[in-house]
C-alpha cells in the first residue's frame, strides 16, 4: 500500500472577484491594529499546520498497526501451510505419524480466533475435520 504525502499549506483566504475592498468596508474590531491582525493570522496558520502534522502522524501510526497485523497474519498462514506440507511429505513417503496431524490441529486451533474471513474459516474447519478423521482411523486400526 502506498501513500502519497503532499506538503501541507496554511489556511488560504479567498478574495471575491468584485475587486479590491474599499477602506472602511467589511468587519473590523475597534481598537485592532495591523500587528494584532497579522499575529492572529500567523497563529491560525500555525494551528492549521499542526493539525495537518497531527493527521499525518496519526496516519503513520495506523499504517504501522496494519503492517504489524499483516505480518502476524502472514506468519500464521505460513505456519499452517508448513504443517500441511509436512503431512503431504509424510503421506507420499508412506510414514504419516500422529504427531504431524496433532501439530496441524494445534496450529489451526491457535490461530482460529484471529481469522475474520468466513470462507477461510470454512477451509480450516474442513482441514481440521479431516485431521480428526485420520487420527480416529489410525487409533481404530
Amino acid at each position: 500500500m502506498t501513500f502519497r504525502i503532499n506538503p501541507t499549506t496554511g489556511a488560504s483566504v479567498s478574495v471575491p472577484a468584485s475587486g479590491a475592498k474599499k477602506p472602511g468596508s467589511g468587519f473590523s474590531l475597534s481598537g485592532s491594529t495591523g500587528a494584532q491582525k497579522s499575529a492572529a493570522t500567523a497563529q491560525t496558520s500555525a494551528t492549521f499546520g499542526m493539525m495537518g502534522m497531527d493527521a499525518l502522524l496519526a496516519l503513520q501510526g495506523e499504517e504501522d498497526v496494519l503492517t504489524g497485523r499483516r505480518r502476524r497474519q502472514m506468519k500464521r498462514s505460513h505456519d499452517i501451510l508448513d504443517a500441511l506440507d509436512d503431512i503431504k511429505v509424510s503421506v507420499l513417503s508412506g510414514d504419516l505419524d500422529d504427531e504431524a496431524l496433532l501439530r496441524l490441529q494445534s496450529r489451526i486451533a491457535e490461530h482460529r480466533e484471529d481469522i475474520e474471513d468466513d470462507r477461510l474459516q470454512g477451509v480450516l474447519n474442513e482441514i481440521e475435520t479431516r485431521a480428526c478423521v485420520e487420527l480416529a482411523k489410525r487409533r481404530l486400526m
